[in-house]
C-alpha cells in the first residue's frame, strides 16, 4: 500500500485521493499496485453517489481513447464506485499495450535470479570501468507517470474552461446586439411621430397662407 495514499485518506484528504485514483489507471492499468489503497479507502467516505453523465458502454469497440477521456473526466465530476470500476474495465483495453508491459516485468521479477556463474580470474588487471547510472526505482517511474498524467488532465480542464469561457462571451455579444438592435428601433419608432406631427403643422400652416391669400390679398388686388 502507498503511504502517501494511506495518509491522506486518515487525514480525510478526500480530494487529493480522487486526484490519485483518476490517475491511476493510466500509471497501473492493472489496477494491482493500487488495488490495497482502493480496498482500504472504500470505507472512508471516498465514494459519492453514482450520477448519470457519459452513458457507459458495455460494447469494446466503443472503448477508444475518446471515451476514455471523456469517463476520466467524469470520474472527477462525479467520484462513483461505479465508475471507477466501469474504468478499471476499459483500462485494460485502451491501454492495453502498457497492461502487457507491466505483465512482462513483473513475470520477470518473479523468477529466480539465475547463479552467478564462476570464471577464472583474467590474466591481467583490467581497470575498473565506471559503473553506470542508478536504474530508477519502480515508484519513481510510476511517480513520474502519475503527475505527467496529471498535467494532461490539468491541461484538458484548463482547455475546457476555456472553451466555455469563449461560448459565454459570445453568448453575451449577441445579447448585447440584441438589445442595441431593439433600442435603435424603439427610438426609431419615438421619432416617427415627432415628424409626422410637423408635417401636419406644416400642411395646414400652407393651408392658412393660401386661404389668407385668397381671402384678402386678391379681393385688395382686384379693387379698381
Amino acid at each position: 500500500m502507498h503511504d502517501g495514499i494511506k495518509k491522506s485518506a486518515d487525514i480525510g484528504d478526500i480530494k487529493r485521493l480522487k486526484y490519485t485514483f483518476v490517475d491511476s489507471l493510466d500509471v497501473d492499468p492493472t489496477f494491482e499496485e493500487y488495488l490495497d489503497d482502493y480496498n482500504y479507502c472504500a470505507d472512508k467516505g471516498l465514494f459519492e453517489r453514482h450520477k448519470d453523465l457519459t452513458p457507459f458502454s458495455d460494447r469494446k469497440a466503443d472503448w477508444n481513447d475518446d471515451y476514455w477521456q471523456k469517463i476520466k473526466r467524469d470520474l472527477l465530476k462525479n467520484f462513483s464506485r461505479e465508475r471507477l470500476d466501469h474504468m478499471r474495465k476499459v483500462a485494460l483495453v485502451v491501454l492495453a499495450d502498457k497492461v502487457e508491459r507491466l505483465k512482462r516485468e513483473r513475470q520477470q521479477n518473479r523468477q529466480p535470479a539465475p547463479p552467478p556463474k564462476v570464471s577464472q580470474p583474467p590474466a591481467a588487471v583490467r581497470p575498473a570501468s565506471p559503473p553506470p547510472p542508478p536504474l530508477k526505482s519502480k515508484a519513481q517511474q510510476q511517480q513520474e507517470e502519475l503527475e505527467a498524467a496529471k498535467r494532461q488532465l490539468e491541461k484538458e480542464n484548463a482547455e475546457a474552461e476555456r472553451q466555455q469561457k469563449s461560448q459565454q462571451q459570445e453568448v453575451y455579444r449577441k445579447q448585447q446586439e440584441n438589445l442595441q438592435r431593439k433600442e435603435d428601433e424603439d427610438s426609431q419608432l419615438k421619432k416617427a411621430p415627432g415628424i409626422a406631427s410637423k408635417i401636419v403643422i406644416g400642411i395646414v400652416a400652407v393651408g392658412a397662407v393660401v386661404a389668407l391669400v385668397k381671402e384678402i390679398i386678391i379681393p385688395l388686388l382686384l379693387e379698381p
